[in-house]
């Protein structure tokens, strides 16, 4: 990456301005004050009902000092090969819930929200010398990835991706003693998330770019030098393949991920595979941020840095295709769209012929150049660790504000209905993969579920089969006397509810307007059993080894309208 030198400091700084805040620490500050000032706080992280299947799936792994192999949670695919990939943070995080409970898990990943993007703004500042620049499309960025703030796996993938990114920048620009860290990153990053290829695409795609450069063009480095910086990352990502090795599954985890992938009908029914709705109000920011990044790859294309230009236009292509690759088009894209602008502005300082627009542009180069003086006191952070130091205060305080108490949402979560069902040990319940994640994780391992948010693993003919379920279609009784369900659990407005309460097999236990509860009549419920017993295994009482009791609640009623079904944003 082309970098701008920051010129050395003339004269020494008062030693009180190292306990001043640093653009640093605003970069740590601000991705949390947009969190609970702009978003809704905690709840906003427990918006995804995974977290819950993958704490489970960590105090699994603690109690069983092992890797699941097999399936943990359904009553539908018993006994099936499952792969755990994220298993990694599922250990360090049941760790942590079972020390502070829910609590901890947001404040750690809210923590972790905040070095993503200090780590953003580092990353940035290696295209401009303006801090204040810098600073202002680090906010961008960071207000185009909110759509996928939750408390899961990829948000330490994103600290991960972004050091591999500051990594590589220092390995291009000739540190080649670093290239033993890009693998162990790497090795990391497969147990964690499954975007670890990300990191080997880069490693190729700026090895691609150095060969087409030194064939395309003279440039200041000899063609020598530019087919060796390839050659040193070609090889860095043929270790960086190696580490992927490194995992429970061996080559059958990369077999597992590609097959997922590249099956189109199973991200077609899933919602945040999918493209983004324009109609959302924080669709703006990543306008915004397409808009700058189309400019910033024709700037790169005109200074011959094809690298750059072609991962930020794929990434740009990706996150119109599916609005899961926002975040990371928005990482990609904000060094560049700063490194742009600020040429411009310089560019325009000298070259413009209206006199306020030269004003502005020499304005916000003169800004820049103030506060790069002051950014290159060393600090002590005092202000992100007060911040730190805060947060835990109003998440552990007795009567702390609604956005700082980490639960799900009842709104949006079956929260007293579970209350309701915890009773019935053995029925076997259904749910929406969405709540299925929300009862492994109030109800596992006494209660197994009928589907939840592994789409890996249920595949598309199963999802298939819940939205047909979910919206009543002509088989629903068979697909719930095949499964021996005796139990039902769905959201008040889902067309399921006027199919079940016009059937004279099932009845009403529990209604609260967000979610109710129908029972099979005895009769029913026994002749499913005997109907699904040939298929399925039992479902029985598991050992509650390392699990939480779950805490009695009152029902309440009430009933909504109906509409079907659509998959949901995992």
């Amino acid at each position: 990456m082309q970098t701008f030198p920051i010129p050395k400091k003339e004269q020494s700084q008062p030693w009180f301005v190292r306990l001043l805040p640093s653009f640093n620490d605003l970069a740590f500050l601000i991705p949390i004050l947009f969190l609970f000032v702009h978003l809704n706080g905690a709840k906003r992280m427990l918006g995804d009902g995974d977290t819950g299947w993958h704490i489970r799936t960590g105090e699994w792994i603690l109690a069983h000092h092992s890797v699941p192999q097999v399936d943990l949670f359904s009553f539908s695919k018993p006994g099936q090969s499952w792969f755990a990939w994220e298993w990694l943070w599922d250990l360090l995080f049941a760790a942590i819930h079972g020390y502070s409970g829910l609590t901890g898990v947001v404040f750690v990943n809210i923590t972790l929200l905040g070095l993503v993007f200090v780590l953003l703004y580092r990353l940035v500042c290696r295209q401009t010398s303006n801090s204040l620049l810098a600073l202002g499309v680090t906010f961008l960025a960071m207000a185009a990835s909110s759509l996928h703030w939750l408390a899961r796996p990829h948000l330490a993938a994103w600290v991960l991706l972004l050091s591999f990114c500051l990594v590589l920048d220092e390995i291009r620009k000739g540190k080649k003693h670093l290239f033993w860290v890009l693998p162990l990153l790497t090795a990391v990053w497969t147990n964690i998330h499954g975007s670890f290829f990300i990191g080997i695409a880069l490693l190729i795609g700026y090895a691609l770019g150095d060969l087409a450069e030194g064939w395309l063009w003279k440039s200041e480095e000899s063609k020598s030098a530019k087919f060796q910086r390839a050659r040193t990352l070609l090889l860095c990502a043929w270790a960086c393949s190696v580490a992927t090795l490194l995992n429970p599954y061996g080559l059958n985890l990369h077999r597992h991920i590609l097959t997922y992938l590249l099956d189109t009908r199973q991200l077609d029914n899933i919602g945040e595979f999918q493209s983004i709705s324009f109609h959302l109000r924080g669709a703006v920011y990543f306008e915004a941020m397409l808009f700058l990044a189309l400019f910033a790859v024709c700037w790169c294309v005109g200074r011959r840095r094809l690298a750059e230009a072609a991962i930020v236009a794929a990434w740009a292509h990706l996150a119109l295709m599916s609005a899961r690759n926002i975040p990371i088009f928005a990482f990609f894209a904000a060094p560049l769209v700063a490194g742009m602008i600020q040429d411009v502005a310089v560019r325009t300082a000298v070259n413009s012929s209206a006199a306020v627009i030269r004003r502005m542009a020499s304005t916000l180069r003169d800004l820049g150049s103030e506060f790069c003086e002051l950014e290159r006191v060393p600090r002590l952070h005092l202000v992100s660790a007060g911040a730190v130091l805060v947060l835990a205060l109003l998440f552990t305080a007795p009567n702390r504000p609604g956005s700082f108490v980490a639960e799900y949402d009842p709104h949006l979560y079956p929260v007293a209905a579970v209350k309701v069902l915890e009773s019935r040990v053995g029925s076997r319940i259904f749910a929406d993969d969405q709540w299925g994640d929300y009862l492994i994780y109030k109800l596992f391992p006494r209660y197994k579920v009928f589907i939840d948010g592994r789409s890996d693993f249920y595949g598309a003919d199963f999802d298939n089969r819940l939205l047909s379920l979910v919206n009543a279609h002509y088989d629903w009784e068979s697909s719930l006397s095949e499964f021996a369900i005796d139990t039902v659990l769905v959201r008040a407005d889902a067309p399921l509810v006027e199919a079940l309460k016009r059937s004279r097999q099932w009845s009403v236990a529990y209604d609260d307007g967000v979610a109710i509860v129908f029972r099979a009549d005895q009769a029913h419920s026994g002749a499913q059993a005997r109907a699904g017993r040939q298929n399925l295994s039992p479902v029985s009482p598991v050992e509650n080894k390392g699990f939480p009791a779950i805490a009695a609640g009152k029902p309440e009623s009430s009933t909504l309208a109906s509409k079907p079904l659509e998959r949901r944003i995992s």
